[in-house]
């Protein structure tokens, strides 16, 4: 087997990441603290990076190789799904051992009954809520290299999947909300394939930056945007999704046309966004359980304290860390570096297992629509 040259990395796209993901732990403690901005004082911190998750999906779209599908299955399942698996077994023993320590076994009993129901609504389990990005990358990056493999162009894969996710939220289906997570994240997606060079041509640049910023004002003047990634009733899907797109594009050309904005630890901290997305929940979870459990702090002195661990302490000191310890040989795979699945799947298997999570899927839809 020849090994593939290890990629070159893309200082601004990392930088870029750096914000995003820093950005969404922010949210995360904002959440824990109960200080999630809704009102429109508070949605200058909020609004500007509405597109933070629509923009890993497209940075996923950039940096897609076409490959077989039993490949990608592969590495799909690798890259993705052992994260999301691993990191999900350690949050839920974590928080038992914690519910176990305060409650006793009707804590564990409270844990582990309520797994099913959100791992149904959310397709990830409560103490580590953001896996579920990884399940939606996993199921948007292999449908979309079905979609490549029947010569399916791109720009029809992102306007069926787009409509898809439009018309769950329109008609407000009682499904599993990684239905729209997936369907919106393949749209997204199937864009970073498509645009991943074009979007730096000035035309593209100069359209992002008016969208960008006029849609910026409307939701200013509005205050009636969700800075959630699956839109819903409450939040423009149309408009939402093309602010998305023109922050996506904006954010990326700036970093790659300023180089003074590139800074060396904001990209470490992209590079690195998938061990900080896979562990800061545990923390934040722990976090707010004990102090809801013993009422040590306050709303706002949650926040702040969590803040200070993990949008500071975290990816700035202690990440280095982390770095080293999951680069072992024995930890890589926990990060998506690692080769568990090294048995070869015919590419007959790879189609039909694809087709039946498919036709499970739509079935699924329609039994809980009717």
């Amino acid at each position: 087997m020849t090994e593939t040259k290890p990629q070159i990395r893309d200082n601004a796209i990392d930088c870029v990441g750096g914000i995003m993901i820093l950005f969404m732990v922010y949210r995360h403690c904002l959440l824990a603290g109960s200080l999630l901005p809704e009102s429109i004082e508070n949605s200058i911190l909020c609004y500007p990076l509405l597109f933070f998750m629509h923009w890993f999906f497209f940075k996923g779209g950039m940096y897609y190789h076409e490959t077989e599908l039993h490949v990608e299955l592969k590495k799909s399942f690798d890259r993705l799904l052992l994260p999301y698996l691993a990191f999900a077994v350690i949050a839920v023993v974590l928080s038992a051992i914690a519910h176990l320590a305060c409650e006793g076994v009707s804590g564990v009993k409270e844990v582990i009954l309520g797994i099913p129901p959100y791992l149904k609504k959310e397709g990830t389990v409560l103490d580590n809520a953001p896996l579920w990005f990884l399940l939606s990358l996993f199921f948007a990056r292999v449908f979309f290299s079905f979609s490549r493999k029947l010569r399916i162009p791109a720009w029809i894969v992102a306007a069926v999947a787009f409509a898809a996710g439009w018309v769950q939220s329109a008609a407000s289906l009682p499904v599993g909300l990684y239905f729209g997570n997936i369907a919106l994240g393949l749209a997204f997606f199937s864009l970073g394939y498509i645009l991943k060079d074009k979007q730096y041509e000035k035309p593209f640049f100069i359209g992002a930056t008016i969208l960008y910023f006029g849609l910026l004002i409307l939701w200013f003047a509005t205050g009636k945007v969700s800075s959630d990634f699956r839109t819903n009733a409450h939040s423009p899907y149309l408009l939402v999704s093309v602010f998305s797109l023109a922050g996506c594009l904006f954010f990326n050309n700036q970093f790659k046309r300023v180089t003074a904005l590139q800074n060396k630890h904001l990209a470490f901290i992209g590079e690195h966004s998938l061990i900080i997305y896979v562990t800061h929940f545990i923390f934040l979870s722990l976090i707010t359980y004990l102090n809801g459990r013993f009422h040590l702090l306050d709303g706002r002195m949650t926040f702040l304290v969590s803040f200070v661990l993990l949008v500071i302490v975290f990816p700035f000191l202690l990440l280095p860390g982390l770095v080293r310890f999951f680069n072992k040989p024995n930890w890589k795979w926990m990060i998506g570096k690692g080769r568990v699945l090294t048995a070869s799947i015919s590419e007959k298997a790879a189609l039909a297992g694809v087709s039946c999570v498919i036709v499970a899927m739509v079935a699924y839809l329609l039994f809980k629509a009717f």
